[in-house]
């Protein structure tokens, strides 16, 4: 199967969202020489090349991921946007059982996704360990096709393994996590401050808090738009609004931040802001 080469780790239907008035995105990107500030159309960031492609070993790239992937974010729109605007009327969204299931998975997905997920030390230590096991487990077997086993470890071929690894990775479906997703009630945070909003982050689901998911206090963020976010509540109310200030906006969107190599939004003075914190 086909898609474009060009795929986003933060959907575009998102991204958009996030646009200042001219339609325009304010980011910061960081590097080993700084971070940079710049602006951008929605859809040329947050976007890697194949990112979601299988590649064979003949090199070619099976992309069947990136065109479910779209699928998805193409059923998700219609939720995010019944989402914000019921917030915006100071309503909760009254979601179908339907709709939930989607935008559960949505967010399972989405919190998974990211390549910063997979960037950090501890995920590429965890990632060389597990390959290292597998091949001893491969010689330790297969003691005849040390050969075989041994090109395995040449950069290439490695580099191919790890990426189409993360491909499952992402691919793959917990339904542990679906079903502690869908028991606990949904959280819908609206900035109830004027001259406030939340960013969105090349790693956008945020977890605050030393509690995990399945712990009743584990809380769970997603900026939708830059007055509305989305998160997982208690098990006992399906639904809720909640209206958030300053200092917990910052809070969240420095959260956003430190997990996060880039970061956008429609103010620039807070992106330069959190991009250079005092």
């Amino acid at each position: 199967m086909t898609a474009g080469k060009r795929h986003h780790f933060v959907p575009e239907m998102l991204q958009k969202r996030f646009a200042d008035a001219e339609g325009m995105l304010h980011f910061a990107r960081k590097s080993g020489n700084g971070v940079k500030l710049g602006r951008a159309v929605p859809g040329n960031l947050f976007v890697e090349q194949y990112l979601y492609s299988v590649i064979h070993d003949d090199d070619t790239k099976d992309s069947s991921l990136e065109s479910a992937l779209n699928k998805l974010e193409t059923a998700t729109e219609t939720i995010v946007e019944k989402i914000v605007s019921s917030a915006r009327k100071d309503q909760i969204p009254h979601l179908s059982d339907e709709q939930r299931s989607t935008f559960n998975l949505f967010f399972h997905i989405q919190w998974k996704r990211v390549p910063d997920l997979y960037a950090s030390d501890a995920a590429k230590a965890s990632i060389d360990q597990t390959f290292k096991e597998t091949l001893d487990a491969a010689r330790a077997k297969f003691p005849d096709k040390e050969d075989e086993i041994a090109q395995l470890m040449e950069d290439k071929e490695k580099a191919r393994l790890f990426k189409n690894a993360q491909v499952g990775v992402v691919g793959s479906i917990s339904e542990r996590v679906l079903d502690v997703l869908g028991n606990r009630g949904l959280a819908v945070m609206k900035v109830g401050q004027r001259g406030k909003s939340f960013i969105l982050g090349s790693r956008p689901v945020v977890k605050m808090g030393n509690q995990s998911l399945y712990h009743p206090d584990g809380e769970l963020w997603l900026p939708i738009a830059p007055d509305i976010a989305v998160g997982v509540h208690n098990f006992e109310v399906r639904e809720q609004l909640l209206y958030l200030r300053d200092p917990h906006i910052r809070r969240i969107n420095s959260a956003i931040v430190s997990q996060s190599s880039m970061f956008a939004g429609p103010h620039a003075p807070l992106i330069a802001s959190l991009a250079r914190p005092r």
